[in-house]
């Protein structure tokens, strides 16, 4: 069950069961961000048969991502009614590799509305139109990282919490290797 926990989606679900890297700051100001069209559809994953996601456009850079029922694959999208787990996120690119900001949202009680508390990121690439990989980030590695101050940031029992800038994400990721830092790989293929 451990293992289903590196698929995409649940990277925003780890801070509550097993911890999660969240950065106050994303990579790039959605802003300057520019959607990527081949990351929309229905994905399977190779590995876990009862996982799949959906993948649409909001607005801008912005997409949403939806964990969906193997059932409605072939359904036409309903307003969120048949996704249990949605995310939202957007795209920016660093040198030839490509991240997703995945927003990282908590319930305000006080307002009765969720608010985003930050980023996590998760690196991809897309091949030949029709494979769709992604790593997660390490948070073992992370806090290697954070407690060699590397990068600005606290780790608190399981949890990171980065404080560096934007500008200070990107110079980091452009000179480490990013095989250590993403480690958990999923595979989704390309449905509709």
């Amino acid at each position: 069950m451990k293992e289903k926990f590196t698929s995409l989606l649940a990277l925003a679900l780890l801070f509550a069961f097993s911890g999660c890297t969240i950065s106050r700051n994303p990579l790039s100001s959605p802003k300057t961000a520019k959607p990527d069209t081949r990351l929309l559809g229905n994905w399977q994953s190779t590995e876990y048969k009862d996982d799949a996601i959906r993948i649409t456009n909001l607005h801008g850079p912005w997409m949403r991502m939806e964990e969906i029922t193997p059932k409605t694959l072939k359904a036409k999208p309903q307003k969120n009614s048949d996704a249990f787990y949605t995310g939202n996120f957007y795209p920016t690119t660093i040198d030839l590799n490509h991240f997703l900001n995945v927003q990282v949202m908590t319930y305000n009680s006080k307002h009765h509305r969720e608010e985003c508390v930050g980023y996590t990121f998760v690196r991809y690439e897309i091949i030949k139109t029709n494979n769709f990989v992604s790593w997660s980030i390490s948070n073992e590695e992370m806090a290697k990282i954070v407690n060699k101050r590397k990068l600005k940031g606290r780790v608190q029992g399981q949890n990171v919490f980065l404080n560096a800038s934007s500008n200070d994400l990107v110079r980091f990721l452009r000179t480490t290797n990013l095989t250590t830092l993403f480690k958990h790989r999923s595979i989704y293929r390309k449905i509709q």
